[in-house]
């Protein structure tokens, strides 16, 4: 080859490490919830989905609750909808909060207004234990839901 050509061919390896640079550096938070869900999430479609033996407790005194996810253009936001009860957990025996359907990555605002990548994962979940939530939220004006599943946020409790 001749210096011209491997010259070239420097300049464009080097130009595309940048442009992947400044990609990898524009999309980090995505790319954190992703790797992060490819980490910690295991389950498959159909799965059952169980809550960890030392955090079935904490369902005595608080419920889990469900959303649905609504979108407006670019923006998500999370709509309260029903709840796991705990009671009712505990009333039928239930191990099982629902079946796992999929996950998504969605953002959205947290309780400070910043922006932030949530893994949601998408469920069925079982009817006998759904409680009407008091706290529901409505879908805001313009926004309409992706979807009709109930998604419930990633979070350590799950098994």
């Amino acid at each position: 080859m001749n210096k011209s050509k491997t010259k070239k061919i420097g300049i464009v390896v080097v130009m595309l490490v940048i442009i992947a640079g400044v990609t990898a550096f524009y999309y980090k938070d995505w790319l954190k919830a992703y790797y992060h869900n490819l980490v910690t999430n295991h389950y498959q479609e159909g799965d059952l989905i169980e809550i960890q033996e030392q955090y079935a407790s904490v369902l005595n005194y608080a419920d889990l609750p469900l959303h649905h996810i609504a979108k407006l253009g670019d923006l998500y936001d999370q709509v309260l909808a029903e709840g796991i009860s705990g009671k009712k957990m505990k009333q039928y025996h239930v191990k099982f909060i629902g079946t796992y359907i999929g996950y998504k990555l969605i953002e959205v605002k947290d309780k400070n207004g910043q922006n932030i990548i949530a893994s949601v994962y998408a469920i069925k979940p079982d009817s006998k234990i759904l409680e009407q939530n008091p706290n529901s939220t409505g879908l805001k004006p313009g926004y309409k839901y992706i979807d009709n599943n109930y998604y419930i946020l990633w979070t350590n409790l799950l098994k």
